[in-house]
């Protein structure tokens, strides 16, 4: 009898270890469960393996990837004729290049596509591909109203593709400053009065339109202002107090040499001095205007080389592959961005007060496929 009942204690004890083994590995389970399902739904990790002229690995670039995230970081391109938008083969080899990049927004320049209803089908199939089966989260189409069949293309693409994956926003590209009156999207004007008179209409206009469907209002600043009528310091703020007032979101170029930008001088680096000041004018803009809001910064690198048949040497050598004597083969959007991220960090108390750095994007694809075609 007594062993008996040993046994039985015996072997309900151990059924009570047993028992809180399974309950420990359930709760392991359900956390690594949760934990793995925030890994692979929010974040995927990705890596650009760099070679030697010889395709001798030299490092890898390690950068995370939120997958359909609202909040995800920009991670632009900006695209022109090098895609024949109706041609599925172009569509798709382009769309498949910017997924393995990590590309999750396109800056199009297609504002012809909206002049009339056929191409603005065409459009939005590509849109709406881009956005359904290749991560992309949102298409700009560069805006400039001096076409008078393009303001009215909004308004239709706007009313019939509202509330779809197909949606767009604008990205204004009309530069009043220009120091040339000859330049294409300069040929309407006759002063630079009259160029920022437009720059004030198609503020107001294009905000007025994307606030009734719900789109973000994007505008490239460059240099706005820098000739703004008279030239005066007052009058030059007096256009980023306007910009800041209507738009959601600021494209600001970071376009330097790459020298400057790995630079370990306090004044050069990712995110030099030239940075700032261009900060400085829209936190001075926020404090008046908008009180209590932030402007969403989007940094523009520019990948241009005189060797690639482009006007300016910038950073195309930073991101070219392989590694050699001149190329550096970063990713495009990965340590290097961070390191934007940080020396933007360190910006004044009023320009990270008034404004948030939410991402870059790449000026553009002609150029970064001759840095990364694969």
């Amino acid at each position: 009898m007594k062993n008996i009942l040993q046994n039985n204690v015996v072997g309900w004890a151990a059924r009570l270890i047993l028992f809180f083994i399974l309950i420990c590995i359930g709760i392991s389970m359900a956390r690594c469960q949760t934990r793995d399902s925030i890994v692979t739904t929010i974040t995927n990790h990705s890596k650009q393996v760099c070679y030697d002229s010889t395709w001798q690995t030299v490092k890898v670039d390690t950068f995370k990837v939120p997958v359909n995230t609202v909040d995800a970081p920009i991670r632009g391109m900006y695209v022109s004729t090098q895609v024949k938008i109706g041609d599925i083969a172009s569509e798709e080899a382009f769309l498949k290049w910017c997924k393995s990049k990590g590309v999750n927004m396109v800056n199009f320049y297609a504002r012809s596509f909206l002049y009339d209803s056929s191409k603005r089908s065409q459009l939005a199939a590509f849109v709406k591909k881009a956005k359904e089966q290749y991560g992309v989260l949102a298409v700009t189409v560069d805006v400039r109203l001096t076409d008078n069949r393009e303001y009215p293309g909004w308004v239709a693409y706007f009313e019939k593709y509202k509330g779809t994956s197909s949606m767009i926003e604008p990205l204004a590209e009309f530069e009043p400053y220009s120091s040339s009156m000859g330049q294409s999207s300069d040929v309407y004007f006759a002063s630079y009065t009259d160029k920022y008179a437009h720059f004030f209409m198609m503020l107001r206009k294009m905000s007025e339109l994307t606030k009734q469907y719900g789109v973000k209002w994007n505008w490239y600043q460059g240099w706005v202002g820098n000739k703004y009528l008279s030239g005066s310091e007052s009058d030059i703020q007096k256009a980023n107090d306007s910009l800041v007032k209507y738009v959601d979101r600021v494209f600001v170029s970071n376009y330097v040499s790459k020298s400057d930008y790995i630079s370990t001088n306090p004044s050069y680096g990712a995110w030099d001095n030239r940075m700032d000041k261009r900060l400085e004018r829209i936190a001075l803009g926020m404090a008046k205007m908008r009180p209590g809001a932030k402007m969403d910064i989007v940094e523009i690198v520019s990948l241009e080389l005189k060797k690639w048949g482009a006007g300016n040497d910038f950073l195309g050598e930073v991101y070219a592959c392989p590694v050699n004597t001149t190329n550096m083969c970063h990713s495009f959007y990965g340590s290097r961005y961070d390191k934007a991220v940080e020396e933007y960090n360190k910006s004044s108390a009023n320009i990270l007060k008034y404004t948030v750095l939410v991402g870059r994007t790449m000026f553009y694809q002609k150029y970064a496929v001759l840095a990364q075609p694969n």
